[in-house]
């Protein structure tokens, strides 16, 4: 196996039982496979984030609500499609952390998705939770380096919130947020970081 910076880019299969595919965005290989070169047009939000030991992780079933205190994503989506919904690709990536190629993580990722019913942009805690819904998860918690789900969204200003799902787990993440419809998409209770 060939690697470049912890990452496998060349596989046996015949020695790998499973792996892992990163991605790059939605249409990147569309170059590729379509001679005429058109693609589709995504906009990105990225943003890096911690999960800090006593202070954030864990999932949303936990009975102690401290996954409220996770690092929270905005964005926005509009002009919904010929079905009336928006696309949201949410990509969740744990940032290298193994002292070694073989080494698995061990920290179980995913993330929560909940739709605003105000548009105030603090942050979502446990007193002000009816501020939103919970419309989306990433499923189960999962220990890939990165998890990427697709959702299909009314239009609205939506909330993310990566999480592991144990309480006391550390990591750095990598969060990217794409829409072929955004509006503006940021941290909560800060200042607004990308305007579309």
């Amino acid at each position: 196996m060939m690697e470049s910076s912890g990452w496998h880019t060349t596989i046996s299969l015949k020695s790998s039982m499973n792996f892992q595919m990163c991605h790059m965005v939605p249409d990147a290989f569309t170059a590729e496979l379509n001679a005429n070169m058109d693609k589709e047009e995504w906009d990105v939000a990225m943003f890096h984030g911690s999960w800090m030991h006593e202070d954030t992780a864990c999932c949303t079933m936990c009975s102690t609500g401290i996954h409220w205190d996770n690092q929270q994503y905005y964005i926005g989506l509009k002009d919904p499609d010929s079905t009336g919904k928006c696309t949201l690709i949410v990509s969740l990536m744990e940032k290298e952390v193994r002292t070694s190629s073989l080494q698995e993580p061990e920290v179980l990722i995913g993330f929560s998705v909940f739709r605003l019913n105000e548009p105030s942009l603090n942050p979502l805690n446990r007193k002000n939770k009816s501020r939103a819904d919970i419309v989306a998860t990433a499923g189960e918690y999962e220990i890939y380096r990165e998890i990427c789900k697709r959702f299909e969204l009314s239009p609205g200003i939506y909330v993310v919130i990566p999480q592991t799902y144990r309480s006391g787990d550390e990591a750095d993440y990598f969060i990217r947020l794409y829409s072929k419809r955004m509006t503006t998409a940021g941290e909560m209770g800060l200042p607004k970081a990308n305007a579309m």
